[in-house]
């Protein structure tokens, strides 16, 4: 939904930046970093310019791309995703080191379903660490099958098998507090009503509202279209870095505005 947003103190992702592919930027502070560009295909999420990420401590830069996503039958009831192809990781601010990691492609005859397989590299090409695993159970330094562990997911919270497999993190992206409420502008997706809904396991209304909802938004565009409006994103602006590269930082309006004058009087489309 354009114009949308969402916010967590811990984990920002951001407002939807583009009608068609449906892409959405996110920073974590005013600082503008981390930095999230995703663009959406189904059933595959195709690969996109490289999002990167700002270590504020040291200084460093890193890119990296990201790699293609597919779910596998998606009409049945034995859906499961894949990703495959190869990750290039590296520091904008300091060339003497890379790393590769490659996410191997299933085949039905091999047991390397969800693999990772990658090394850190020097300048030269020099193998400094061998990188292996599974994406989905965790990371490992050093030859296998031993090594060191150096991340794993979080544990899936109980009885997360009947409530769609979602972890702790995507249970609750639809929480609304009280005290949330009185801190978020009127865009954020926590306010729509089809996605309550959905919540609460009433399926008609969700779909109703969800219709409505999406009426609403072909109303702006044609609007737009017919007196030649552009969109421009609210919080983010678009920037092209010294390789030609666009990429979208924050223009730092809504820490302002959150602060003072608050979201009350934001002005803007109806969403909802």
């Amino acid at each position: 939904m354009c114009h949308s947003s969402w916010k967590d103190d811990e984990l920002e992702p951001g407002p939807q930046v583009s009608f068609c592919r449906p892409m959405c930027v996110n920073c974590s502070n005013e600082t503008g970093a981390p930095w999230l560009r995703v663009a959406h295909s189904s059933p595959e999420l195709a690969s996109c310019p490289p999002p990167r990420s700002v270590s504020l401590r040291f200084g460093d830069h890193f890119e990296w791309n990201k790699v293609t996503s597919c779910i596998h039958n998606i009409l049945s009831g034995q859906r499961w995703i894949e990703h495959y192809g190869e990750v290039l990781i590296r520091n904008t601010q300091d060339s003497s080191c890379h790393c590769k990691i490659t996410f191997c492609k299933a085949k039905y005859w091999s047991s390397n379903v969800h693999e990772v397989q990658g090394a850190v590299l020097s300048r030269s090409g020099r193998v400094l660490h061998r990188l292996f695993g599974k994406w989905h159970e965790g990371l490992y330094r050093g030859p296998p099958p031993g090594g060191q562990c150096i991340w794993k997911p979080n544990s899936m919270p109980p009885n997360h098998e009947r409530n769609f497999g979602f972890t702790q993190f995507a249970l609750e992206l639809n929480e609304l507090t009280a005290e949330l409420k009185r801190s978020l502008p009127s865009t954020d997706t926590r306010l729509r009503p089809d996605q309550r809904y959905l919540e609460e396991g009433n399926i008609q209304a969700a779909e109703a509202q969800k219709r409505r909802i999406e009426q609403l938004q072909r109303d702006r565009r044609k609007v737009m279209e017919e007196n030649n409006i552009v969109h421009h994103a609210r919080f983010f602006r678009r920037q092209t870095d010294s390789s030609g590269k666009e990429w979208w930082v924050t223009n730092n309006t809504y820490w302002r505005l959150r602060a003072e004058p608050g979201y009350g009087n934001l002005d803007g489309a109806v969403l909802w």
